[in-house]
């Protein structure tokens, strides 16, 4: 089972209006726009509130899958 966690050297450093997150890439220094549950999803790996089984549900895939494909998460 893979293990996701925050690309080391990542703040997440970001605004939200209307339900929309602009979200700067350290690493990278882009900017991405992101819904409320990509950074809740973001902000609950940094806060380490989620667990292997949390992040086993099989609905969370093609979210994980597209914040790993931005290199803002990275699996262990």
């Amino acid at each position: 089972m893979a293990v996701w966690r925050i690309v080391p050297g990542q703040a997440l450093q970001h605004r939200c209006w209307d339900g929309t997150a602009v979200l700067y890439n350290d690493l990278s220094g882009a900017t991405h726009q992101l819904d409320e549950a990509a950074l809740a999803l973001l902000l609950d790996l940094r806060d380490g509130l989620l667990g292997a089984a949390d992040l086993a549900d099989p609905a969370l895939l093609p979210l994980l899958d597209s914040l790993r494909q931005l290199d803002l998460i990275e699996t262990a």
